[in-house]
């Protein structure tokens, strides 16, 4: 059973780091998460993937990207609304499996080299949705 405290770090995680996003790349974004909860790699709740350091840069110590959340606007539902579908599988996973996503533009621009990092090169493509690029393990 998922604790209420789960279901608002989801929310909040995919509210941080898609708002963005159409529907469908909070959907992507939701999906990660729940892959991970199933994989051996990640911890086992859905608060625990998304805490867990430096996987999710919205929780990174210095990041700003968690704002003060206003409960009742769209942004905010449409996350509470996908980490509910995803939590519950009442939608089908659009990334294939992936475990791992980033914004390739965003990441490069971040970076003084403008490389990806080394993670990406160990892990297959599945999905592009929106300005996100979705991977998984071969």
């Amino acid at each position: 059973m998922t604790s209420m405290a789960e279901l608002e770090t989801m929310t909040r995680t995919i509210w941080a780091e898609a708002r963005g996003e159409p529907s469908a790349g909070q959907l992507a974004v939701g999906w990660v998460i729940q892959n991970r909860v199933k994989d051996n790699r990640f911890p086992d709740g859905y608060a625990e993937v998304c805490l867990q350091p430096m996987q999710f840069s919205c929780w990174n110590t210095g990041t700003p990207s968690i704002p003060e959340v206003r409960l009742y606007e769209p942004a905010w539902v449409l996350a509470l609304e996908t980490a509910l579908a995803v939590m519950t599988r009442k939608v089908d996973d659009p990334t294939k499996g992936a475990t791992h996503y980033l914004n390739i533009d965003e990441t490069r621009k971040l970076r003084r080299n403008h490389d990806l990092p080394d993670w990406v090169s160990s892990l297959k493509v599945t999905a592009m949705i929106g300005r996100h690029t979705f991977l998984r393990a071969y």
